[in-house]
């Protein structure tokens, strides 16, 4: 029995958006006078967009980072 030869390369990719693709993202609240509040909606935000995105990883980072920050200076 013959299997028939992969299509690997000539598949269609199922995410039309590169990983690396500059996505713009808007709504980042002030580094020194937004409020925990601004910043857990901002990451919220930032969740409906493509996680393998790198600039929304950077952009989750940094929101992740100044919310641990705000909730530890409580």
């Amino acid at each position: 029995m013959m299997l028939p030869a992969s299509n690997k390369g000539n598949s269609p990719n199922k995410n039309t958006e590169r990983p690396n693709q500059r996505i713009e993202i808007e709504g980042e609240p002030d580094l020194l006078t937004g409020t925990l509040d601004k910043w857990h909606a901002y990451r919220q935000a930032l969740s409906v967009l493509p996680q393998e995105n790198e600039n929304v990883r950077v952009a989750i980072a940094v929101a992740d980072a100044r919310i641990a920050r705000l909730n530890a200076d409580k």
